[in-house]
């Protein structure tokens, strides 16, 4: 009797889960259902902007509507996608998953009736149903209005604005965010406007191509200061549009002095330029509404526990402090989150775990900070498509934040903490990679899992017997690369690279062999180097002057060149830039060079912009710096010897026939001294 009512209870039970299973079924297709119609809002919200109707007083409160509804919607499409497996073929956690299917009904009801509401106020504004605006392909890259055949600089910012595509339009809205003259890491840039899904898909581009076009006619248009490949900023007139339109539907809010705090409650994104690091930030940024946090003051703290909604969490300048204020891990899960910047020291352990909850990360940028080994937790997270991690580590207790521990910190090794790849076993879709170090495991681990990457950089800490073999094996199926740094045991395995299918793409290269115990000695041919790099940085013992060959590249915007290990036995000692040579250059450092002559001709590098010398003690200061008309900085870190005095002066004369350039002398571990304090 006991065995059949115990029968019972069983089939009961899974007849209860399989029961349960139909309304989790009716579940998502309503979650799809909200889908399409977050796809038909933006497509009414592109309609109405087409039609230059967006900017009117009546439609304001209609487009924060509209965002609002759309923010709501992601949510409920994580949270279902999250939490669905929780609570699948487990007759046990049918109570846990009849309370989901609950709570997840009642936020789509919500959201169904403010979507009425936004189709009945569009219909009476716009005079069409929601449903029947223009499904036609968009070129998202195009203004809304043709732009005329020759482009009046002299127009207004408002107008450039104005004549922007929406998406377009929001995306600029970001530059709002970051402070003024804040050079801006364009990599960083685009990766949020992904992760905050303003890049819409464009059959046969990635996202990541479209919103490059998205900066490129920023740039074009004179809307963005491009300040090298790397860099970008936008002037202040501009930065003013940006923070007033986004104050007009509720975009972004910028957080610059203690009255702001006010203002910071009710906006999907808030950006911290200053905050008092003894207040947590959640007494400011409501944790239901905001979305997006970007700190750019010197300290700040955030309970991560509580900021469940978040899709960009970014550090992008001081130190964030994370705390919890209960014993749950971090955010218990954060479904949400698709862009993590950190520059801080992790000391809880659960860190790792914290990180592996992140179902649709897909940025991880953590090169400024200090953590342990992850490589046991985000290779899970099928997402991912930007890893960036720390590179080095001294002997100090964080990452380095002055000039010396930057000077000692460039001669040490990258350490164990660097991620390796020995678990990785899971194929998707990496485009960048950097801050790894190799191992023999790169061979197996490499295809398919890394076809796609675009941006390569690794650490070679030692040279294993078949490394070399190796690395070359790897490159050689990468042939969407655009950005590649190799650092550590550098040798003729990898150069020349005209033997790898990315030879025509590559943009930006990075080789810097600090190997101390390597012998390698470069001198460069006309193919060794990829013909269209724009950004370049070599850092070699130089058996000849590498500028002849380097001024064939006809692109280069940005060249740094350093001498490898102890400069004192670089057999480099002059250098030549004839007339014509270096066209396009705008940036140039000299570093760690036993250069004794530098000559410069008349008509060469007409675009250099900003120059760097740095330790480079038997250099004298050609003079004729003094005709580079386009120079705009220059700054030198120097040894004091001999030579310094007279540098001193030369250098000195070169700033008081040129009053409006700028920078600075620093001698080493010494004061920086502006020029203008000569």
């Amino acid at each position: 009797m006991a065995e059949a009512i115990a029968l019972h209870v069983v089939r009961a039970g899974i007849r209860a889960g399989v029961n349960a299973l139909a309304p989790m079924g009716k579940l998502g297709e309503d979650v799809e259902r909200l889908r399409s119609e977050r796809d038909l809002i933006w497509k009414a919200i592109r309609d109405a902007d087409e039609n230059h109707v967006i900017d009117q007083r009546q439609m304001m409160r209609w487009v924060k509507d509209c965002m609002d509804v759309m923010y709501q919607i992601n949510d409920v499409v994580d949270d279902f996608h999250f939490e669905r497996p929780k609570y699948s073929g487990d007759a046990t956690e049918l109570p846990k998953r009849l309370r989901f299917i609950d709570e997840m009904k009642i936020r789509i009801e919500e959201i169904n009736e403010r979507i009425q509401s936004i189709r009945r106020i569009g219909q009476e504004t716009l005079g069409e149903n929601i449903e029947e605006s223009n499904t036609q392909p968009r070129d998202f890259s195009r203004p809304n209005a043709p732009a005329p055949s020759v482009y009046d600089r002299h127009d207004s910012g408002s107008e450039r604005y104005y004549n922007l595509s929406f998406e377009m339009k929001l995306c600029f809205l970001y530059f709002g965010a970051f402070p003024e003259d804040f050079e801006i890491e364009t990599r960083a840039l685009l990766r949020i406007w992904i992760a905050e899904q303003l890049i819409p898909p464009v059959d046969g581009r990635t996202l990541e191509e479209t919103a490059e076009s998205f900066l490129k006619y920023f740039v074009e248009r004179d809307m963005v200061i491009v300040n090298s490949i790397k860099y970008c900023r936008i002037n202040d007139t501009l930065k003013s549009l940006a923070i007033q339109k986004s104050k007009e539907i509720n975009f972004l809010v910028v957080c610059s002095k203690p009255d702001d705090w006010d203002r910071c409650k009710m906006a999907p994104r808030v950006a911290v330029h200053h905050s008092d690091g003894n207040v947590p930030m959640d007494n400011y940024a409501s944790p239901n509404i905001v979305r997006s946090l970007l700190f750019f003051s010197k300290s700040s703290k955030i309970d991560c526990s509580i900021y469940r909604k978040l899709r960009v969490l970014a550090n992008m300048r001081g130190e964030v402090e994370l705390q919890r204020r209960t014993e749950s891990p971090y955010m218990r899960g954060s479904p949400h989150l698709r862009y993590l910047q950190l520059n801080t020291v992790f000391k809880e352990k659960d860190f790792g775990k914290w990180v592996s909850g992140m179902l649709n990360l897909e940025t991880l940028d953590l090169r400024l900070s200090m953590h342990d080994d992850l490589s046991n937790w985000i290779w899970n997270i099928d997402t991912l498509r930007h890893v960036l991690l720390s590179e080095y580590y001294g002997e100090t207790e964080g990452p380095p934040t002055t000039f010396r521990d930057m000077f000692y910190c460039s001669q040490l090794r990258p350490k164990s903490q660097s991620a390796n790849l020995e678990s990785h076993r899971r194929s998707f879709n990496l485009q960048t990679i950097t801050g790894v170090s190799w191992n023999n495991s790169w061979e197996k681990l490499g295809p398919p899992n890394m076809l796609e990457v675009r941006e390569l950089g690794i650490s070679i800490d030692r040279i294993p017997e078949g490394v070399d073999a190796t690395i070359a094996s790897l490159l050689d199926k990468l042939k969407h690369l655009e950005y590649l740094k190799i650092q550590g045991a550098v040798n003729s395995q990898i150069i020349p690279m005209d033997k790898f299918p990315f030879y025509e793409n590559l943009k930006s290269l990075d080789l810097i062999n600090d190997d101390y115990n390597s012998d390698y000695t470069l001198v460069l041919d006309d193919v060794m180097l990829p013909p269209n790099l724009t950004e370049l940085e070599l850092g070699f013992e130089f058996g000849s002057d590498p500028m002849p060959v380097l001024a064939k590249l006809r692109r280069l915007n940005t060249l740094r060149i350093r001498g490898a290990r102890d400069f004192r036995n670089n057999p480099l000692t002059s250098i030549r830039c004839s007339a014509g040579w270096f066209k396009e250059l705008e940036e140039l450092v000299l570093e760690s060079l036993r250069l004794k002559e530098w000559e410069i001709q008349k008509d060469a590098m007409p675009k250099l912009k900003r120059l760097n010398i740095r330790l480079c003690p038997l250099l004298i200061i050609p003079p004729e710096l003094i005709h580079l008309d386009s120079l705009e900085y220059m700054t030198c870190i120097v040894i004091k010897t001999s030579l310094y005095f007279a540098n001193r002066d030369a250098v000195r004369n070169i700033f008081e026939q040129r009053p409006h350039l700028q920078g600075g002398l620093r001698e080493v571990f010494g004061d920086f001294i502006p020029f203008d304090s000569f």
